[in-house]
């Protein structure tokens, strides 16, 4: 068994899984900025964090989070610094219009200011807060040499905390980014009837459009973020996808692709179920693998036109 051979048809099925996945990662972007999931699974971890609306739409109005907004200020942003988060937070607690007596540097006001929303009559929900945030300033004053370095690490235990829900997000947003990943992978596999059995079936048999495949898989373009090399984009896209018809791999769903008994409709399920996983995993990851695979197989030449 030549290993050429199937290296390159490994090139040529993972050349048509990173064309999927372009167009699968372009529709997920367009639903995700469409339904904004970023900003409002940022908005409800952050109304979680505080456990007040009201001080959750403090955050929000405040100048330095509303200077965020996009879109005419309509819509609201999908990440926050957390700097600003710890400032604001301060500020509202430090003017929370409570009576906390005497005050001589910023963490000793700070920390009346918590207490005080602690003793008071607010709702149970800044209450809460206010026990988070006071559990977060335990054991500064043993630990801090002057009123400066207190109220620094007062700010950075704040960002700590911040940062944790971040993460926490992060983890829940790729959740569903890839759950979407997936219906979007399958359904564009369905519509173009892409089928990797019967590609790799083609790709095996037929010499001529293996070599062919192998060599414009080895004219792709990987996008670099790194030195700002843009994402494929919608032409990119459309550009490659018709690669494919050019090709001559059986993509569609012209009569000759379809098959003609019960065990050949099963292996087309299992083929475009296989193209529809493999395009939910991101361009990225075949195009890191293709690399790999390119750089063990030899030239190949130019085919007469």
């Amino acid at each position: 068994m030549d290993i050429t051979v199937i290296i390159q048809v490994a090139i040529g099925i993972i050349f048509v899984w990173i064309i999927l996945a372009s167009i699968t990662s372009q529709i997920q972007e367009w639903v995700a900025s469409i339904l904004a999931w970023r900003a409002s699974m940022l908005e409800a971890t952050i109304a979680q964090l505080l456990s007040d609306p009201d001080l959750k739409d403090k955050v929000y109005n405040h100048p330095l989070i509303h200077g965020l907004f996009t879109n005419n200020g309509n819509r609201k942003p999908a990440g926050i610094p957390q700097d600003k988060f710890a400032l604001i937070l301060f500020e509202e607690v430090m003017n929370s219009g409570l009576n906390i007596g005497e005050a001589k540097t910023d963490f000793e006001k700070l920390k009346k200011s918590v207490e005080a929303l602690k003793a008071s009559d607010a709702n149970g929900g800044l209450k809460n807060f206010a026990t988070s945030l006071d559990t977060l300033l335990l054991g500064i004053e043993d630990k801090a040499d002057d009123a400066t370095q207190a109220i620094t690490e007062a700010r950075i235990r704040v960002e700590g905390w911040f940062n944790n829900s971040m993460e926490r997000l992060g983890g829940a947003y790729r959740r569903r980014v890839q759950i979407v990943a997936i219906i979007v992978g399958m359904g564009v596999s369905i519509a173009f009837n892409v089928d990797s059995i019967a590609i790799a079936n083609t790709l095996w048999n037929d010499p001529l459009v293996r070599q062919a495949v192998a060599a414009e898989a080895s004219q792709l373009k990987a996008p670099d973020t790194q030195t700002g090399q843009p994402a494929p984009s919608i032409e990119d896209i459309t550009k490659n996808a018709a690669k494919i018809k050019v090709l001559k791999l059986p993509v569609g769903w012209a009569s000759e692709n379809m098959p003609s008994d019960s065990s050949g409709w099963a292996s087309k399920f299992f083929g475009i179920l296989l193209s529809g996983m493999a395009a939910a995993q991101g361009s990225p990851y075949w195009f890191d693998l293709m690399r790999k695979l390119i750089s063990r197989n030899p030239p190949v030449p130019a085919q007469p036109s």
